[in-house]
């Protein structure tokens, strides 16, 4: 009976989404610059940080930090972050020992704090203001070909929503495990392979917190994309690890900015397939900061990896498993909601990351 209360509450949910989605959306777009106005955009150097209202996101450009000749990353931020949230400063820290990047924060933890529901509805008016930003730096020199979107969970989806006000393409977005509640019923925009000339992403909490379908050009399925991801706590058979599994998108993406080659993934139909060694181990495409280098070869592509850090296992990840191996994977995958034909696991509408 729980379940069943579960399941009814997640279609009324939806239901009510999708009607007041309707209702505020045809005003969106003329109240959106007076709603961004407590959005802000941190350019982080390595000796201090320097924050710019959205409004004023063309400062940003004259800032004797901001490396014109550079490309330009806008991490966004996933449900009830900030500029606090370790994935920020996980992501932040490695782009910046990279140095080859402007990274910019887009801060909007105003707009997404608790509960969801507002949250989602505050996405679709974020979008707007964003999408302004944006196009007011490019107006003023920044070429849409140098900037690429990395985001995560809500701040995924608000990548492909914002992405879809522009007049122009940007280069990329990056979505790590997008978020799933609330963007699969008709009539809700949610991230997709038209967004940016190329979209890449990692799903690790696939059905429950994360987007369980392909969205982007490629996407990649470490350890099949779902719950519970190696070295996660599994509670309740698997359909709780707090949010370990939905974290790992980020973990894995930063330990790519420093081993560009620690996660290679092999193109598969599915997570058995891959399993049982049916896969040509010469398909490979990187996950993470090399992934644009199989934009050609789109598709599904799995990979395994380690159950802590560093969590790359280079060629091992994709090393054709043993017959006994191969079949406890599919039986202990079977067991939390795994395989390609399983269907999502029930979806918490209240999650607090």
């Amino acid at each position: 009976m729980a379940a069943m209360h579960w399941s009814s509450g997640v279609v009324a949910t939806g239901l009510c989404l999708w009607a007041a989605y309707c209702l505020v959306s045809v005003e969106a777009a003329n109240w959106a610059e007076k709603f961004g106005d407590n959005i802000n955009l941190t350019l982080y150097l390595k000796d201090k940080n320097v924050t710019f209202n959205i409004n004023d996101s063309v400062s940003i450009l004259s800032h004797p930090g901001f490396k014109k000749a550079l490309p330009t990353v806008l991490y966004m931020h996933g449900y009830t972050e900030s500029n606090q949230s370790r994935s920020v400063g996980l992501v932040a820290n490695a782009f910046l020992k990279r140095g080859d990047h402007n990274f910019i924060l887009v801060d909007w933890n105003y707009y997404v704090t608790f509960p969801y529901l507002k949250a989602f509805f505050n996405l679709f008016q974020v979008s707007h203001a964003l999408a302004k930003s944006i196009t007011r730096m490019v107006e003023a020199g920044v070429r849409p070909e140098s900037l690429w979107v990395v985001a995560h969970s809500l701040g995924g989806q608000l990548a492909g929503v914002t992405a879809k006000d522009l007049d122009f393409k940007i280069s990329r977005i990056t979505a790590l495990d997008p978020a799933l509640p609330g963007f699969t019923f008709d009539g809700i925009p949610n991230l997709g392979p038209k967004d940016a000339e190329f979209v890449d992403v990692i799903h690790t909490d696939g059905g429950f917190f994360g987007f369980n379908q392909l969205i982007g050009h490629i996407d990649f399925f470490p350890n099949n994309g779902t719950r519970v991801q190696p070295g996660c706590p599994s509670y309740v058979t698997g359909l709780y690890d707090g949010h370990c599994s939905h974290h790992r998108s980020w973990d894995f993406f930063a330990e790519s900015l420093l081993n560009e080659t620690a996660f290679p993934a092999v193109a598969c139909p599915g997570w058995t397939n891959f399993t049982a060694g049916e896969c040509k181990s010469t398909d490979v495409a990187y996950m993470g900061i090399r992934a644009k280098e199989a934009r050609h070869r789109p598709g599904r592509y799995y990979l395994v990896t380690a159950e802590e850090a560093p969590f790359g296992k280079g060629m091992l990840g994709v090393a054709n498993l043993t017959t006994t191996s191969s079949s406890l994977l599919s039986s202990v995958t079977s067991l939390f909601g795994g395989g390609s034909n399983q269907k999502p696991l029930p979806t918490n509408w209240g999650w607090d990351q």
